[in-house]
C-alpha cells in the first residue's frame, strides 16, 4: 500500500524529509502520491526582495558510495527518480528500463533528501535539489555515476528555495525556481544558471502575492513553460489558484502567457521534444490539488485540452508528468484508483491505460525523468 504525499510539492506545500519517507515507503509496496516540492513551513505577510544573482562555492565529491554501484553505458537509457537511497536517505535512484540495475549514483551529496532530477541534454550529468540541514533547497550537478558532485546555487536564508531545475536544450543553462521570505512577504523568481561560468541571473519576478514552479523548456530554447501561482496563506499551503503559463524568453524582456484556466489547478507542465504539446497535471473540478486528477495535453498556443488518462471517476490520480525523449509517452506517477495499482507509470502520448514505466511491475518512486 502506498501512503500518500501530502500535496508535497515544493515548498509551498512540501512533504518534510518524514512525510516523503512514508509515501516513498507505500508506494514501494505499490502506492503513489502527489506532486512533490519542498519542506518548509511559515506564515509570511509583509516586504521581500530577491537576493542578487551570485556564484556559490562549489563542493565538488567523490562518486557514489553506495555499494556495488552500477556503470550506465553511454547511450543507454536509464530513468532517474525520487526514492529511498542506499544509505537511508531519500535521494536520486536510477533504473533500467527493464527494472534492473538500481542504484543511488548521488547519495555522498549531504543533506536531508534529493528531489526533482533532470538530465543534461547529452545523458551524462544530472541536476537535482537536495535540502540541506537548515531546511533551505539547494542545486547540486553530478556525473551520472555520482562523481564531479558540485552545488551550483547555495540558497541561504532570506532565500527559502531554489527548486525544480532544468537543463536546456543546448546544455548551456539551467533554469530554476527561486523563493525567498523576509518581513513577512514572499518574492518568487525564475532564474537561469550560466553552465559555462557559474553565475545566476533572473528572468522574471513573479507580482505581488504570486510564485513560480515547474519551470520546463521548449525544444527550441526559445521559450518555457511553468505554473503561474496565486500564493496560499503560506508557504505549506496549496495556490487559491494555480495556471499553465508560457514564457516567451526571445523578447527583451520575458512575457508570460497563462495557457489554462487558473482555477483550474492545473499543474506540472512538461514540453514535448517535437514542441507541439503540453503536458500537465489538471485536479478534478472543486477536486483541490489533492484530489483525483488525469493527465492532459494542450498546444503551446493554448486552445482545447486533450485527456491522456481516465481515472477521476474511480478516485485515481496521475500526477508528476514528463514527456519521453522521442515524445511517443508520457511518463508519471500513478495513485490508484483505490486498491489498485500505484507507481511509475507510462501512458501513450494518444492516451491509453497506464502500464509499468519499468520492467512488468510498478516500482515505487516520484519524480520520473528519462536519460535523453
Amino acid at each position: 500500500m502506498v501512503e500518500q504525499l501530502a500535496r508535497a510539492r515544493r515548498p509551498r506545500w512540501t512533504l518534510s524529509a518524514a512525510g516523503l519517507g512514508v509515501f516513498l515507503l507505500c508506494v514501494s509496496a505499490g502506492c503513489a502520491g502527489t506532486p512533490l516540492r519542498s519542506s518548509v513551513a511559515s506564515s509570511v505577510g509583509g516586504s521581500a526582495t530577491a537576493p542578487p544573482p551570485s556564484s556559490p562555492a562549489s563542493v565538488s565529491l567523490a562518486p557514489s558510495s553506495s555499494p556495488d554501484p552500477v556503470q550506465p553505458k553511454a547511450g543507454e537509457p536509464w530513468l532517474a527518480y525520487t526514492a529511498r537511497a542506499a544509505n537511508g536517505n531519500f535521494g536520486v535512484n536510477l533504473v533500467r528500463l527493464d527494472g534492473s540495475g538500481v542504484h543511488a549514483p548521488t547519495d555522498g551529496i549531504p543533506g536531508q533528501f534529493q528531489e526533482h532530477p533532470d538530465w543534461s541534454p547529452d545523458g551524462n550529468r544530472l541536476v537535482l535539489s537536495e535540502t540541506a540541514a537548515d531546511g533551505t533547497k539547494d542545486l547540486w550537478v553530478a556525473d551520472i555515476d555520482g562523481s564531479h558532485a558540485t552545488q551550483i546555487v547555495d540558497c541561504q536564508t532570506p532565500c527559502v528555495w531554489a527548486d525544480e531545475a532544468a537543463w536546456s536544450p543546448d546544455g548551456k543553462s539551467i533554469v530554476f525556481h527561486r523563493m525567498v521570505a523576509t518581513s513577512g512577504r514572499r518574492v518568487s523568481t525564475l532564474e537561469l544558471f550560466n553552465v559555462a561560468n557559474s553565475t545566476t541571473r533572473i528572468l522574471l519576478t513573479a507580482k505581488n502575492g504570486r510564485a513560480f514552479y515547474a519551470p520546463r523548456w521548449s525544444p527550441d530554447g526559445q521559450s518555457l513553460v511553468a505554473e503561474d501561482a496565486q500564493n496560499g496563506a503560506t508557504l505549506d499551503d496549496p495556490p487559491s489558484a494555480n495556471a499553465i503559463a508560457v514564457v516567451d524568453l526571445s523578447a527583451t524582456s520575458p512575457t508570460l502567457r497563462d495557457i489554462t484556466a487558473p482555477d483550474r489547478l492545473a499543474n506540472n507542465p512538461d514540453w514535448s521534444s517535437q514542441g507541439d504539446l503540453i503536458v500537465f497535471c489538471l485536479p478534478a473540478p472543486s477536486a483541490g490539488f489533492d484530489g483525483p486528477a488525469d493527465l492532459y495535453v494542450i498546444a503551446p498556443g493554448g486552445g482545447p485540452m486533450r485527456r491522456l488518462t481516465s481515472l477521476v471517476e474511480a478516485g485515481g490520480r496521475a500526477i508528476q508528468p514528463t514527456f519521453t525523449p522521442d515524445g511517443s509517452a508520457v511518463l508519471f506517477v500513478l495513485d490508484g484508483p483505490p486498491a489498485t495499482d500505484r507507481g511509475l507509470a507510462s501512458v501513450p502520448v494518444t492516451g491509453g491505460d497506464p502500464r509499468p514505466a519499468v520492467g512488468s511491475s510498478y516500482i515505487g518512486g516520484v519524480h520520473p525523468r528519462l536519460r535523453p
